[in-house]
């Protein structure tokens, strides 16, 4: 049996094994230690996160999404498992909100009808207020570009995060 596992996690580390049959050979694994390394040690990040879920280790699994460059679906674990316990504090939820918001941004100045108005995994959350407030400036910001152009609502922002951010949006579309 030792050879049959050890033969299923050298196909697994190759990538030859369909997603739908490597949770039979994550569960030959052994322990949750010894899954974590593993899956670690051959970077599968998608399901490292898995098994740090169904441990509840939401922190944990919030950092290999970010380390994985999964922005997105990080905020959402974050934000879903917000109260929890183990959970991801909203500072650290800031940073991947703002580049998220961000995207959304760039999809509002593109004019892509809709897709800036898709819905985001926090609109049927209580959020804390740090998240809740960062969320209205973001707002407020799209609704300025809806009806300026870049510049002007570039001037009109105070010196902080925003203004440093779409700063590169101003350069990107000054004549040069």
């Amino acid at each position: 049996m030792a050879a049959y596992s050890k033969i299923c996690t050298i196909l697994l580390s190759q990538g030859r094994i369909k997603e739908e049959h490597q949770e039979f050979i994550f569960d030959s694994l052994g322990s949750d230690q010894e899954k974590e390394e593993f899956l670690r040690k051959f970077r599968l990040g998608k399901q490292l996160v898995e098994v740090l879920v169904k441990k509840r280790d939401y922190r944990e699994a919030f950092h290999e999404h970010i380390l994985d460059g999964r922005i997105a679906e990080a905020l959402e674990l974050g934000l879903e498992h917000f109260h929890d316990d183990s959970s991801v504090g909203s500072q650290e939820l800031l940073l991947p909100l703002h580049f998220t918001e961000f995207e959304r941004l760039l999809l509002t100045l593109d004019r892509i009808p809709g897709k800036d108005k898709q819905s985001q995994p926090y609109d049927s959350l209580e959020l804390p207020h740090e998240i809740s407030s960062a969320l209205s400036e973001w707002a407020s910001i799209r609704n300025q570009f809806r009806s300026s152009n870049i510049c002007d609502v570039f001037s009109a922002l105070p010196e902080g995060l925003h203004k440093d951010v779409l700063a590169v949006l101003v350069g990107r579309s000054s004549p040069g």
